[in-house]
């Protein structure tokens, strides 16, 4: 990729070298948040305290985070 200069430094590749994102942005798969039982929808994820029931949570292994406005709850277990 980059050449070595005198003091033993790499440079870095150029723009055109590096390699570049094959996938984009996609889409929320909104059919994935939620689940149908009978006539009812039922939300499988929590919802953001500060930013109310239009916004989901994510989980991760240690905590909570909300993508919104960036709260977050780290468990202790």
């Amino acid at each position: 990729m980059g050449t070595k200069k005198k003091g033993g430094k790499k440079d870095k590749p150029s723009q055109k070298e590096r390699p570049k994102s094959k996938k984009k942005h996609t889409h929320v798969q909104v059919w994935k948040l939620y689940d149908a039982k009978g006539d009812k929808l039922v939300r499988k994820r929590d919802h953001c305290p500060r930013c109310g029931l239009g916004t989901f949570i994510a989980v991760y292994k240690n905590r909570k985070y909300c993508g919104k406005c960036h709260w977050s709850q780290i468990s202790k277990e």
